[in-house]
């Protein structure tokens, strides 16, 4: 009988640690229930705590069970994108159970690191936020790298705090936060007297925050001599591919192109037109854009294209007769999306990249910026955009960001507005206006304040017009980039060492 009870009060303790999961993925976007935060990550601590005198194998259970479903809970859409093709539908599970199981080692990882600085005191929460930062930097790097659902994200409606990814970035504003929302376990250690001065010290920073944030929304921003039209054709994926002739006749009458002047630019989104051959696709094109486009107008576009026996997936710049202008191929690759990690074996199988088409796309060789009027315009196609620090590869000034970019794989899903929210946090890191252009998805003009100015929501189709804006200034983050995670760690450690001499003394 007392063998029974340990055995359930085990298994209990994991399935709490699986359900304080699931509970912190609410802070994030679309819900964006931020309070969570300051909920989950203080009781968190505190039976981690309790814990203390358990193995450090159970410590790196309990950080898998908690990550399993922390993902388990925001990911599960990935297994939407399976749905259009009944060859691939028997990956769901491995889409819905191993993708987030996997990513949880990460998060046992922190556990199983932060088992040896467990206490109550200010030093074991800044090691574990210290580690936890760490950690997701490495998942966000390693192999191809899946920076997503960051704790951080939770802040993504709070617009006047997100300012500060302008000077910390997404990783550093990271740690900030972790550390920000374990101050309340502070109250119940029994030296709370003491660690008053912390707490005052983090009410002032938050304070301080917001005056910042409201000093930085009101930066003029520089008017861009071009104009931008931006479409959302709401199609099905599988529309594009199998009426292509219709599909280009939609986007054309979409784009209305006699209703606007010459300096407009017209925004498609990721893999509006498929090319076998693409001068012989873009002198079809020329016959129906020189009449309908007026001379000086330019549209950017994506497409699939085949060149040289391989298979890109490309951002293409022309003209209004369709003369190609410049063309940039997509650097970062979605695994199994659209390339097949030991593709040869997996072939074998009988299974194929998630993307139409069963070759894997090849990757671009630089992200070179597109020209436009002496305006320079950083292409970025869909996933590319969620890499922090990573955006600007070849350290070339440029203006703003054009993001192609197509949401249809996650079926109107959570995955629609996580992915959204990147464009928002890379904006402000940047302090680069982002022109988002998705198929079905959210289409929007974000300033380089984050302040979204137009959008259309993923089930409307139209289009969205929006100026060109930029900020005279780069930001801290934009010229030293993660380099600053590193400085504000070793910041951070130098005062709590101060910190812990002041309390011997």
């Amino acid at each position: 009988m007392n063998n029974t009870i340990k055995i359930v009060s085990i298994k209990l303790r994991y399935i709490i640690f699986i359900v304080i999961g699931i509970l912190l993925s609410f802070s994030l976007p679309p819900y964006n229930l931020t309070i969570i935060c300051f909920i989950v990550f203080p009781v968190l601590l505190f039976f981690l705590n309790w814990l203390i005198k358990k193995k450090y194998s159970n410590f790196f259970l309990f950080g898998l069970s908690f990550g399993f479903g922390y993902f388990l809970s925001s990911l599960y859409w990935i297994a939407y994108s399976l749905n259009f093709d009944k060859n691939l539908e028997i990956l769901k599970p491995f889409a819905i159970i191993f993708i987030p199981l996997f990513l949880s080692f990460f998060y046992g990882i922190v556990f199983f690191i932060y088992k040896k600085f467990v206490g109550k005191s200010i030093k074991s929460i800044l090691y574990f936020s210290i580690i936890l930062t760490i950690t997701e930097f490495v998942r966000g790097n390693i192999f191809t790298g899946f920076p997503w659902n960051l704790v951080i994200y939770s802040l993504s409606d709070h617009t006047k705090y997100l300012q500060l990814l302008s000077l910390f970035g997404t990783y550093g504003l990271n740690l900030l936060f972790v550390i920000f929302c374990c101050i309340p376990l502070l109250i119940s250690f029994d030296n709370a007297k003491k660690n008053l001065i912390i707490i005052t010290s983090f009410i002032f920073f938050l304070v301080t925050t917001y005056f910042y944030g409201d000093y930085s929304l009101e930066k003029k921003l520089s008017k861009l001599d071009i104009k931008f039209v931006v479409l959302q054709p709401n199609e099905n994926i599988k529309n594009i591919y199998n009426k292509p002739r219709i599909h280009i006749k939609n986007l054309i009458n979409l784009s209305n192109p006699t209703k606007y002047s010459e300096n407009t630019v017209f925004v498609w989104p990721e893999g509006s037109i498929y090319f076998e051959d693409i001068k012989l696709g873009l002198d079809n094109m020329s016959q129906v854009f020189d009449k309908k486009f007026k001379p000086g107008q330019k549209i950017i576009f994506g497409a699939t294209n085949l060149k040289n026996n391989k298979v890109y997936n490309s951002i293409f710049f022309i003209n209004s007769d369709a003369t190609l202008i410049s063309k940039y191929d997509k650097i970062k690759l979605v695994p199994f999306g659209e390339f097949i990690p030991f593709e040869s074996l997996v072939k074998k199988l009988g299974f194929k990249k998630i993307t139409l088409g069963y070759d894997s796309f090849s990757k671009g060789k630089k992200r070179q910026t597109i020209n436009y009027n002496n305006i320079k315009m950083l292409p970025i196609i869909c996933y590319e955009i969620i890499y922090s620090g990573n955006l600007n590869m070849e350290s070339k000034d440029f203006d703003l960001i054009i993001n192609l970019s197509e949401d249809g794989w996650f079926n109107k899903s959570i995955g629609t507005y996580q992915h959204f929210y990147h464009s928002k946090f890379r904006a402000i890191e940047e302090g680069k206006q982002v022109i988002r252009a998705t198929n079905q998805g959210i289409t929007a003009s974000i300033l380089p304040n984050g302040i979204v100015v137009n959008s259309r929501l993923f089930n409307q189709k139209g289009n969205i017009v929006s100026e060109g804006f930029t900020l005279k200034k780069k930001t801290l983050f934009s010229q030293y980039g993660n380099i600053i995670l590193c400085l504000l760690i070793i910041m951070l450690l130098v005062f709590q060492n101060i910190f812990e001499r002041i309390k011997r003394e």
